[in-house]
Order: C-alpha cells, then structure tokens, then sequence
C-alpha cells in the first residue's frame, strides 16, 4: 500500500506544482496505508476515500484474507475524517448476494454519522470471467439504484433508516421505488397539501424538499398549480387532495 500511494502521490504532486492545477482531486486511499501518507496526500487533495467494500467484516471476509475491516479500513477512514479536506471523505461498498439490504443501509448510517461522509456510493456485483469469483450471482442494477434512493432519502430528505426498515422483507428492500413504497405502506387516505406539514409533505411521491417548502407557505386551489410548484402530478396525485378534491386514489399506485 505505502509503495504504491508514494506514486501516487508524486502523480498529485506533478499536477498540482509542476501544471499548476487548481481543480478537483479525488485520492483513493489504499487499505492499509500508513497515516504518514495519508497525512502527505491530503495535503493535494480535494477529496479522498477508502472503499468498505462489504458493510461488515464477515463479508468482507468473504471477498478477501489481507484486508482487516476495523484496522485497514475503519481506522483509515477514522484518520480522514480528521484532516481538512474541501470536499471531505466519501466510500463505496459492493452490493452482493453475501449481505442484505439492511446490512447496507445501517452501515451506511453509522458512516454518516461517524465519519460524517459526504457520500456513500453503491456498486452491483457483477462477475468477471477468469476470476475467483466469476460463478458469483450478479446483482441488478435496480438493487443497487434503490439503495441510491435511500441514500437520497436520508441525506436530502431526512427520513431515519428504521423507516426504510419497515418496507424490508427479509433485510430486502422491495423492487420499486423505496419512496412510493412507504408511501402505499403508511398513508391511510389522501393528504390534503394545503393542510399538510412539511414533514407529511415530504412523504409524498413526486414532491421534493423545494416543492414541499413552497407549498408550507403558499395555498393553491387545482391541480395546475401543484404543477407550477414542481410537483410530479403522475406520482402525486394518487396520495394527495386539493381542498378535499382529489383526482385519484392510492390504489392507483400501480399506474405510477
């Protein structure tokens, strides 16, 4: 790792001194890396990361035997976290057949707030031919865009993760929309968005936290309106009245 992040970091040096680049640097940092280099790199970067790779060290055992989870990892993103970086740290886990949906999202969580990431990013497994791992299943990419969505959720919208825990089935998140599924899940009837509070607002499919916020201080009267607002009317209207109106029903959620 030591070997290998002294290259490059005279790579990061060449640009910044000898080409005077003043733009964005993504380090990825090496499991296992020493903190004196660390330390070095994030002097010339914008941003670094260390991959989890796995949400937990008995996966991560199952993909590797040189990599230690808390010592290689967790203490490297402990020792980020600490230095003053633009755009800070963000990591990146393989989503596999060898851990859950669940495992994932609390990870993710717990990286939020112990590490206080700027992003947690997803990747499907997918097979290469020639390696240890080529008759592994390969994950859909649907899987790994519906953990995005959580993701968004929780960081953009401020819903908790045992929210999301509820529409699990067996640690999995649903094939949909994980928004729209805790919407069909909870929502008894239609809300009424010129009473709603943010809060319900924000629960809504197809109303963002900008929409959500202009409609808090601002009553509207039709259909035409919510629209003008920045409202999604196809995902919305299922979910939603206007003065008592409503123009659909939340068993229309499949039309969605």
């Amino acid at each position: 790792p030591d070997e290998t992040t002294e290259k490059m970091i005279d790579a990061v040096k060449l640009v910044r001194n000898k080409y005077n680049f003043k733009g964005y640097v993504h380090f990825k940092v090496i499991p296992g890396t020493s903190y004196e280099l660390i330390k070095q790199a994030s002097e010339f970067s914008s941003r670094m990361s260390v991959n989890l790779e796995a949400p937990n060290k008995s996966t991560l055992d199952e993909f590797s035997s040189c990599k230690s989870f808390k010592s290689d990892i967790l203490k490297r993103q402990a020792w980020i976290k600490n230095m003053k970086l633009p755009a800070g740290q963000s990591t990146q886990v393989i989503v596999s057949e060898h851990s859950t949906d669940k495992e994932i999202v609390k990870m993710m969580d717990w990286e939020y707030e112990k590490f206080k990431l700027e992003r947690f990013y997803f990747s499907a497994f997918q097979p290469v031919k020639g390696t240890e791992f080529e008759n592994l299943k390969a994950q859909p990419v649907s899987r790994q865009n519906h953990l995005y969505n959580v993701d968004f959720l929780v960081r953009k919208y401020g819903y908790k993760t045992k929210e999301l825990f509820s529409i699990m089935d067996d640690g999995m998140l649903p094939n949909k929309d994980p928004k729209l599924a805790l919407a069909i899940e909870n929502f008894d009837g239609a809300i009424d968005i010129n009473e709603a509070s943010y809060e319900d607002l924000i629960r809504i499919p197809g109303i963002g936290p900008t929409t959500a916020m202009r409609l808090v201080k601002t009553k509207i009267n039709k259909m035409e309106d919510f629209y003008k607002f920045g409202g999604h009317v196809k995902r919305a209207t299922p979910f939603i009245s206007i003065n008592g109106k409503r123009q659909a029903t939340i068993g229309d959620f499949a039309k969605i």
